[in-house]
């Protein structure tokens, strides 16, 4: 039988603290927007998930910044919990397991909030990395943005000439 370890972190607890705050800093905004548009599911959540998918497995929740490394010796099988769809704030969680994996000749798998369960090989972490890149500094958004703001003058001339004010 293989010993499968699933590794917990919810890394969102500063998006958390923006949420409930009453009144926000800039940098608060912006983290309790990151975190609502993760919407990252809770520990229960992803437990329940890990043991219908991995019902021998074993459950292990770190704390942000904690290292994972010596709780993973012994693995066969490392699965990475992300709460939210492409595991905003798990680069040194999944370096941790991939040091671990190559000691230990384990697999690393990765399991999301949205019950997506797949294997983190170099592949699937470039993808995933470009997706961080991408919903951390909000570029679809920006880019969006940009694009109206320069289309507006344009479209302010044409309702001027049909007459519309």
């Amino acid at each position: 039988m293989e010993n499968t370890v699933g590794l917990y972190c919810f890394t969102f607890s500063a998006g958390l603290e923006a949420a409930r705050a009453h009144t926000l800093t800039p940098i608060a905004a912006y983290r309790k927007v990151l975190w609502q548009k993760a919407n990252p599911r809770g520990e229960q959540y992803m437990r329940d998930l890990f043991i219908e998918r991995y019902p021998d497995g074993e459950f292990i929740t770190v704390k942000a910044g904690e290292d994972a490394g010596p709780r993973l010796a012994g693995a066969r099988q490392i699965v990475l919990l992300y709460p939210d769809a492409i595991g905003l704030g798990f680069g040194g969680i999944e370096k941790a397991a991939l040091r671990a994996s190559a000691r230990n000749g384990s697999r690393v798998r990765a399991l999301n909030g949205r019950r997506r369960d797949f294997e983190l090989d170099g592949r699937a972490l470039r993808a995933l990395r470009l997706r961080r890149v991408l919903e951390r500094y909000m570029l679809g958004e920006l880019a969006i943005t940009i694009g109206f703001v320069m289309a507006t003058p344009f479209l302010v001339c044409a309702d001027f000439v049909r007459g519309k004010r």
